[in-house]
């Protein structure tokens, strides 16, 4: 438009324009007008995130700011409180300080605000008087003394200052250059005019503590409580931490920094606890805390406290906790306590406040006699439960072949293995299975191999211990009434009288029997009758159709070859044959073994020691004894035990098998002769380890032979798993006669064998290692598979810590040598 126009004249042309313009002229100016609008409107919204996001800068700035200045007021009070403490004396009890500035090892009290000179005014006779000029809370005090002794100083000071429990008065010496108890009064004659005395309070007493407690929980003028739910509990008369702080601050006139540390003296000996125990720290903020109860008690155990004793004696199974097994979120816990148990156990034991009985499991917790079953914290708490399995004080051995069964089970689950899983299971079972199996050949292979001859497949068999003679464990022998009533056996009769046989038929599945009472009633010989009640109670004279009079023979011929030693006498068989009996019943064994089994079995326990010298193998083999050379050195008594035994059932009138099959027969040889070698040490941890491997795969109790070679094992140091006083007595026998060795050994020059040495040998602690890392994994093993048998489990943990509580008994410390 051409400016010379006039604005009248450019309004017109303008108008004009409109009037002329065509529809596609419009539409060109709404789009132009619309877009005008969108612009505003991104105008408008830019401005207001802008506006926004300068709103969050500003708080992000005001709190970074707040969280800022709260670092540097939490460090202030900090370095402050820290300035103080360098100032203090420290002291378990109040302290009057003289003279100089603090030492280091009273750098840790809290001080009262009073600082004064003190002059010596005038001494009378026995009535000296001291002028005191203080200065408390800014307010100046002037007050004379009068005083008798010191005892009379000490209580005044408490009265004036309002010191609860106890202090020393202590002043420094400038010629010693340090702090000095004051005993006398007249220790101060020499220092009038020298002395600036200052009144120094310590950390808090128990007794302190408690008042402040009390305080603290007064409904009227105490610290505000309330009910709470925490994770979905709900707590009664708790507190938050900055109520609790305010409260100090108010009522006790202490800082900020002293009544944050005044609160964490309160947690650190447990007068107040976080609810759900979470946290040891003591906070100004709203974070719960509720009181401990004290109970009854003292504050100071009455005696001094020796950790591994009191472990062991709270995880006494007669005498100490009650243990429990459990199970937590689907898993299995042994031996628990709960955290409150404890506590009550450890308050009654020692006489002491609920809260140092806390502080006490906190450390028994922390150093590993016992583990937590959830979490790490010890509380005393219903819910809270502990366990004294595998703990620092609990042995167990480990076997290499269980790790690598676990390995390959492990690899199993792994996708590159899984085209694979019937070989690694092949490998699993031929590692669990011993090394007979490992070494030997394939047996289905040789058995279903069509092109090997029947002879040379027959030998093969033979020699690897596979025969093909039909097992006939299921197929009872003929029963002949006549031979079984034994009408011509004359009378029957056992050892003891009808009202032992009486009393065995009821006890002889127990496991706390007594041999000894019964070797007492049979002039000490209870083979016999233990041997007719075990036979009796399986029924195994009908099923084998054995004759009671060559049952008798056998028996008796069998005792009168056991020798007259300390231990390994006749007793010791009768009682291990009693024991195998309550694996079998009571101790559920008996349902994975044939009849054929348990006759084995018990006739393997019975001859187990027979003609026992009362000398180990090592001694046998060392001294060139002719049945050590006639055995070749290998597993020398066991195979004397089993050939004499055989010979002597080879006899006419003590043949008790005559009438099993052929097929009968050796099988029960068999397994008696792979039970009673089983028993020599020597085989001790292999045995053990194929059972924890078979364990492992799961396939131990398909294992008859396996679970019989152990169950005898366990029986032949089951004294160990006894009632206290029946093991104590197998322990002085076995002692003796191990002791007689060691004086033989020692008369013939020879090395001295372990635990044998009269002159050294502590019992106490031979039983303690012979437990610990011998029998104690041996019965674990066991148990896992055989729960119904966790008595005798108890019974050991109770006996291994009577061990360790005696270690230096002077009666089980180097008897004197034997004169004979």
């Amino acid at each position: 438009m051409d400016p010379r126009l006039s604005q009248v004249q450019a309004s017109s042309l303008t108008r004009l324009s409109t009037y002329m313009k065509g529809p596609k002229d419009k539409d060109r100016d709404k789009e132009k007008d619309k877009e005008k609008d969108r612009d505003k409107e991104k105008d408008k919204d830019k401005e207001k995130e802008k506006e926004g996001s300068y709103v969050k800068e500003k708080n992000k700035e005001k709190k970074q700011k707040e969280s800022k200045d709260k670092e540097v007021k939490e460090r202030d009070w900090k370095e402050r409180d820290l300035k103080e403490r360098d100032k203090r004396p420290s002291s378990s009890h109040a302290l009057i300080l003289v003279n100089s500035p603090p030492q280091e090892k009273y750098s840790n009290s809290l001080t009262i605000p009073l600082s004064s000179p003190l002059s010596l005014a005038s001494f009378a006779e026995n009535k000296p008087q001291y002028t005191f000029l203080a200065e408390e809370n800014g307010v100046k005090k002037k007050f004379v003394l009068g005083l008798n002794n010191l005892e009379e100083l000490v209580e005044h000071l408490r009265k004036t200052f309002v010191i609860e429990g106890q202090f020393e008065l202590l002043y420094f010496d400038d010629q010693f250059k340090e702090y000095v108890k004051l005993e006398k009064l007249s220790q101060l004659v020499n220092m009038e005019g020298k002395i600036k005395w200052r009144m120094i309070s310590v950390e808090e007493s128990f007794e302190a503590l408690e008042a402040i407690c009390k305080k603290m929980q007064d409904p009227e003028s105490g610290v505000p409580v309330k009910s709470k739910m925490w994770r979905i509990k709900p707590y009664y008369r708790v507190f938050s931490g900055n109520s609790a702080v305010k409260w100090f601050q108010r009522e006790l006139k202490l800082s900020f920094p002293k009544a944050i540390a005044l609160g964490q003296k309160l947690m650190d000996n447990r007068f107040i606890v976080h609810v759900n125990h979470a946290r040891k720290k003591f906070y100004d903020d709203k974070i719960l805390y509720r009181f401990q109860d004290l109970g009854e008690g003292s504050f100071t155990p009455q005696t001094s406290i020796n950790h591994d004793e009191l472990a062991l004696k709270l995880l006494d199974p007669r005498h100490g906790i009650k243990l429990k097994d459990i199970k937590i979120f689907f898993k299995k816990y042994k031996n628990t306590f709960s955290g409150s148990d404890a506590v009550d156990w450890l308050c009654l034991k020692l006489g002491i406040r609920r809260n140092i009985a806390i502080i006490i499991g906190e450390k028994l917790l922390n150093e590993g006699y016992f583990h937590s079953c959830s979490g790490n914290v010890f509380a005393d708490e219903e819910e809270y439960h502990f366990t004294a399995e595998n703990t620092k004080k609990n042995t167990n051995l480990d076997f290499p072949v269980e790790r690598v069964v676990h390995v390959l089970q492990k690899l199993k689950s792994e996708d590159a293995f899984r085209d694979i899983t019937e070989d690694v299971d092949f490998v699993i079972n031929v590692l669990a299975s011993g090394s007979k199996s490992l070494y030997g050949p394939n047996v289905p292979d040789i058995s279903e191999d069509p092109q090997m001859d029947r002879d040379v497949k027959s030998f093969i068999l033979y020699h690897i211990g596979h025969n093909e003679t039909e097992r006939t464990e299921d197929h009872k022998a003929k029963e002949d009434p006549a031979i079984y009533n034994d009408t011509n056996a004359g009378n029957f009769s056992l050892a003891g009288s009808e009202e032992l046989i009486n009393e065995l038929n009821q006890t002889i599945n127990n496991w706390n029997f007594n041999i000894f009472q019964v070797a007492e009633k049979t002039q000490g010989k209870p083979m016999l009758d233990i041997a007719f009640a075990v036979f009796r109670k399986h029924d195994l004279f009908a099923k084998f159709s054995i004759s009671k009079s060559k049952f008798k023979n056998f028996v008796q011929k069998l005792e009168a070859g056991y020798q007259s030693n300390p231990y390994h006498n006749a007793i010791h068989a009768a009682d291990v044959t009693q024991t195998l009996n309550f694996f079998i019943t009571s101790g559920g064994l008996s349902e994975y073994l044939t009849d054929l089994d348990i006759l084995s079995a018990l006739m393997a326990a019975l001859v187990h020691d027979y003609d026992h010298p009362g000398k180990n193998n090592s001694f046998l083999i060392n001294t060139a004894s002719p049945i050590a050379i006639l055995y070749n050195d290998k597993s020398v008594l066991e195979n004397h035990h089993l050939a004499a035994s055989f010979l002597l059932l080879k006899e006419e009138d003590c043949n008790i098998f005559e009438h099993l099959s052929l097929g009968q027969y050796k099988e029960i040889r068999e397994t008696m002769i792979d039970m009673v070698l089983a028993t020599d040490f020597s085989q001790h941890f292999d045995i053990l380890g194929q059972y924890k491997s078979r364990s492992a795969v799961g396939g131990v109790k398909q294992d008859r032979r396996l679970l019989l070679k152990m169950a005898l094992k366990c029986a032949d140091i089951s004294h160990t798993s006894k009632s206290l006083d029946i093991h104590q007595q197998w322990t002085s026998r076995i002692t003796e006669e191990f002791f007689r060795q060691g004086d033989e050994e020692k008369k013939k020059s020879l090395s001295i064998s372990p635990f044998m040495d009269r002159e050294t040998t502590n019992v106490a602690q031979s039983q303690i290692s012979f437990l610990s890392f011998l029998v104690l994994p041996l019965y674990q093993a066991w148990v896992e598979n055989f729960p119904s048998a966790e008595i005798a489990h108890t019974h050991l943990q109770s006996n291994l810590n009577y061990w360790k509580l005696h270690i230096n008994d002077p009666k089980y410390v180097a008897p004197s040598p034997n004169p004979t």
